[in-house]
């Protein structure tokens, strides 16, 4: 069977802001900078530190070069869900 990657999408454990559950990846790095934002006054450099991860690895993945890993998903409360479905070339 042939099957292709629909979309990846990131589920919050909780509700985020206006009621949204799963986000895409752009909202998902707009989501980890409101964090870094609201709780490390802006600096990526605290958030990594406090989570165990380098601030290089935070900036690329907030710059899309990088996904983030599970220290960081488990940092936000997010986990990742792949979704694949049967191509029609079979």
């Amino acid at each position: 069977m042939d099957f292709q990657c629909l979309h990846t999408c990131y589920y919050t454990t909780n509700q985020l802001i206006g009621g949204i559950s799963s986000m895409n990846r752009d909202e998902l790095i707009a989501y980890i900078q409101s964090i870094i934002d609201e709780r490390y006054q802006g600096f990526q450099v605290g958030f990594a530190q406090h989570h165990g991860v380098s601030a290089a690895y935070i900036n690329d993945v907030l710059r899309g070069r990088r996904e983030p890993g599970l220290k960081i998903l488990d940092a936000i409360g997010v986990e990742k869900v792949v979704t694949y479905r049967k191509s029609d070339s079979a």
